[in-house]
């Protein structure tokens, strides 16, 4: 069984019944909508097939709707592409108009309020790079520094510029609803600044009475500023590289990556490393060297989960590029396994909570019996996501009663997540646990394993560790 869960972003170019089917039956374990193209139809559409798929094909898959957060684009050109000349000026104007190589509008009119004179503004991911020479209250004067073809609605960066936009736009409040309509299961939040950008995205749920998990995207250096808050708040952890590596020096990202990964583990966060894993496989049916080395460093360091998105959304070969990741992600854990597992253990000191003692005690269980298999029933998914983070070698079965708490379980490193029914009898929990284990190939008679669980049954808190000999 792979451990590392992939992420695969749905789009144009998998966007059908059949490649969905082909993709879930290939690896996908998190199925990514990105609220930043695409209508809520094609997003409803993608949605329901997604969840049709995965019925029939017997296999969970979670969906992670992104929103699109205070993304600055550029806005509507005369032509198809403008060309911008080094030593050139283009004039940003506040209010909308099609552009042309003289001047251009943007999705953000504030942008003429927020930068000020030397600032740098970088578009299409940083090919181009502009300087702001002089303002008015209408319009910014800028100096192309780096030039090159500028298409319409690229992105702008504004790399050290305090934007006054909300984190949560009045488009993000629209597309939560929708999320919330359509019950998906994690949402992304864009350009997380501080942890109260994820506690206003919580209050938002919670005041419509959703479990949904959050997601906070790092890619912005006040982010980094306020890391351990953030991370604290959040559910999850995206460490958004593409936007970082423009709002930041690029050589900053890799030890951005890291010290981001450990403090995951320190805090018990899923963390999902993505962008440009493969991107050289939106035309190429194959990847670079650096790339496959980008993705089993990832793995290395500690990532739950790895994410695909032009290579899969709108690429030229979406199921080669998903399958691609799976091989590598498989490779890279088989050559971990002669290895004693990078130490992943809590500082306990003087906690009482049995979730952690237990985790920290199965994994140590694992490493020393040679145990085959963990078997976590839980009702929350809490003390799953605490054994993941254990970073075993051997997988974990993890079963709920709830599809939900099923679905969010997808995106657990080294979890096999199953839907079971609710027990009366623990005995017999402990039986059908055993049972599916072998029904899923993921134990056999005289291998064994250790079940967690909560008793009585019906027990807000896991309290218990059982060995078996199946």
């Amino acid at each position: 069984m792979r451990l590392t869960k992939i992420i695969a972003t749905i789009g144009p170019a998998c966007n059908s019944e059949e490649k969905i089917r082909q993709m879930i039956q290939g690896g996908m374990d998190v199925a990514r909508l990105n609220f930043s193209h695409g209508t809520h139809e094609e997003h409803l559409g993608a949605l329901q097939t997604i969840r049709t798929a995965s019925e029939q094909l017997g296999h969970p898959v979670a969906v992670m709707q992104d929103l699109c957060g205070p993304k600055i684009r550029v806005g509507e050109l005369k032509s198809d592409s403008v060309e911008l000349k080094p030593g050139g000026l283009l004039r940003i104007v506040r209010e909308a108009v099609v552009g042309d190589n003289n001047s251009i509008s943007c999705t953000y009119p504030e942008i003429v309020d927020d930068v000020k004179e030397g600032d740098r503004i970088l578009l299409n991911d940083g090919l181009i790079e502009l300087q702001a020479i002089g303002k008015t209250r209408d319009y910014l004067d800028c100096k192309v520094i780096n030039g090159g073809p500028l298409k319409p609605h690229k992105g702008i960066n504004l790399p050290g510029v305090k934007i006054s936009a909300p984190s949560i736009t009045e488009k993000d409040r629209r597309d939560l609803e929708w999320g919330i309509e359509n019950k998906v299961d994690y949402m992304a939040l864009s350009f997380v600044r501080r942890a109260d950008d994820i506690e206003e995205l919580k209050e938002l749920l919670r005041s419509r009475g959703s479990a949904i998990h959050t997601v906070a995207k790092i890619e912005k250096p006040e982010a980094i500023e306020h890391i351990e808050e953030i991370v604290q708040a959040a559910d999850v952890i995206m460490i958004a590289r593409g936007d970082m590596g423009v709002e930041m020096h690029v050589e900053e990202v890799p030890a951005i990556q890291k010290r981001l990964i450990t403090l995951c583990t320190r805090f018990n966060k899923p963390v999902i490393v993505a962008t440009q894993m493969l991107e050289s496989m939106i035309e190429n049916a194959a990847p670079t060297r650096a790339e496959v080395s980008d993705i089993a460093n990832a793995i290395l360091d500690g990532t739950d989960a790895v994410m695909l998105s032009g290579e899969t959304s709108i690429g030229r070969h979406p199921l080669r590029a998903l399958a691609m990741m799976a091989h590598v992600a498989r490779r890279t854990e088989e050559s971990m396994k002669g290895e004693l597992p990078r130490e992943r253990r809590l500082v306990l000191g003087d906690t009482q909570d049995f979730g952690h003692l237990i985790a920290y005690s199965v994994a140590h269980l694992a490493r020393r019996l040679g145990v085959k298999l963990v078997i976590g029933f839980t009702a929350s998914g809490r003390t799953v996501r605490l054994l993941s983070k254990r970073r075993m070698t051997v997988p974990i079965l993890g079963a709920s009663t709830g599809a939900d708490v099923v679905r969010k379980m997808c995106l657990y490193r080294g979890v096999a997540p199953l839907r079971t029914e609710r027990f009366t009898d623990s005995e017999l929990m402990f039986k059908k646990g055993a049972a599916l284990a072998v029904e899923n190939n993921l134990a056999e008679k005289g291998d064994d394993v250790v079940f967690v669980a909560g008793l009585p049954l019906g027990a807000s808190a896991t309290n218990t560790l059982r060995l078996e000999h199946l």
